[in-house]
């Protein structure tokens, strides 16, 4: 008898307490309000008599009512909810509904899930509640929703928008033609939310915006070329309509580490640092009587350039092109850095070119034989000398 009516107890305070629920998303993360039985947008607006510490309704789930901030990631001590100021909403480890907890508001962890429990009349901490929750990878998501009594919900038409957006750019180091672009959402939108809208284009176009949107708050382009200078911009849609574009230029990775070497007076060798996704490289090298270029395999990072003529002045620049959806992208000509082997025959001029973007494009390799003209010369003369002398002699 007494096992019955213990039994009967606890099944009583759980109803009035109320069960964490168990709708946890497959991916992403999402804001769930047990008294309406629905998953809320992002950036929604509830009022106080729609959530509660305990299981209000008394539903056949015995789901407690609170405001639930939920993760695809399963992970216990996860999520922390924050005051309209700033502030962190406190932790409390009791029971739900238990007398000891925090007013007017608090949370408590489950796995995959944290609650915003109210006991209390809202008055004097209504605005936007925010929730901080790690996704299924680890990513921290910002899910946000305003909380009001039910006579500042009435009141309310919704905030302000906020002209701007915090904005990030994150390029990955592993492709040269991708770009992984993060933003916050607007501090205070104005209306709902629906989607993300994303545009890019090469920074000296003046064509049309490639266009795509995402409901994330991050977002990877592909198929960039590598070597240029691209604007992004994000926006947010609301149920209101687009607010303003945040924009950054970018330049996607650059390639570089290409050196020069000085072998003998008709042959250089050049060394590189391989590029992923390379398809091959273009050495190109130019004197004031003939132009010339050879390409090189992408399984190699050096190459000799040979059958120089040692009397002229040449300049060498080298490119790497990618190949992207079956088209071949050829980069910029890129700097060079010479370095050189000591021979005491020969001088080594080098000399910067500088195109009209400001960007070093070449090296100009010399090679000038003094030594053996002034030798000659000399002895022209001292010959020329001494004929004249001798000449004088027998005329006398």
């Amino acid at each position: 008898m007494l096992r019955a009516l213990l039994l009967l107890a606890g099944f009583l305070f759980l109803r009035v307490e109320g069960q964490q629920p168990n709708n946890l998303p497959s991916n992403g993360v999402q804001l769930y309000l047990p008294y309406e039985n629905r998953i809320i947008p992002d950036y929604s607006m509830i009022y106080a008599s729609q959530f509660y510490n305990v299981d209000e309704n008394n539903d056949a789930g015995n789901v407690n009512d609170a405001l639930w901030c939920q993760s695809a990631n399963n992970g216990t001590n996860i999520g922390v909810w924050y005051y309209p100021n700033g502030t962190e909403v406190p932790l409390f480890d009791g029971p739900f509904g238990g007398s000891s907890a925090p007013c007017p508001v608090y949370s408590k962890r489950f796995h995959g899930q944290i609650a915003l429990a109210r006991r209390d009349v809202l008055s004097g901490y209504e605005g936007l509640y925010k929730c901080i929750i790690p996704d299924e990878n680890g990513v921290n998501q910002t899910l946000v929703v305003g909380a009001y009594t039910d006579t500042g919900y009435n009141n309310n038409d919704g905030p302000d928008a906020d002209p701007t957006m915090q904005f990030s750019l994150l390029s990955t180091s592993r492709h040269q033609s991708t770009v992984k672009v993060s933003w916050n959402p607007p501090t205070i939108p104005n209306g709902i939310i629906t989607v993300y809208e994303i545009r890019y284009r090469e920074s000296t176009s003046t064509g049309p915006y490639n266009i795509t949107n995402t409901t994330n708050t991050y977002y990877s382009i592909v198929g960039l070329i590598p070597n240029t200078s691209y604007t992004i911009g994000v926006r947010a849609y609301t149920s209101i309509g687009p607010g303003e574009w945040a924009a950054e230029t970018i330049n996607i990775a650059k390639v570089g580490n290409f050196t020069l070497k000085y072998l003998n007076a008709t042959s250089i060798q050049m060394n590189w640092l391989p590029i992923p996704g390379a398809s091959y490289y273009t050495i190109y090298y130019s004197s004031e009587f003939d132009d010339d270029s050879m390409n090189v395999s992408n399984e190699t990072n050096q190459s000799v350039v040979s059958g120089l003529y040692s009397c002229l002045i040449y300049s060498f620049e080298m490119s790497v092109t990618i190949e992207i959806n079956g088209t071949y992208y050829e980069g910029p000509r890129t700097e060079l850095t010479v370095s050189r082997s000591t021979d005491t025959m020969t001088t080594v001029l080098t000399t910067v070119l500088v195109n009209n973007g400001g960007t070093i494009t070449g090296w100009i390799i010399g090679v000038i034989v003094l030594t053996s003209l002034l030798a000659v010369s000399v002895i022209i003369i001292l010959v020329l000398v001494v004929y004249r002398k001798r000449t004088n002699i027998n005329q006398k």
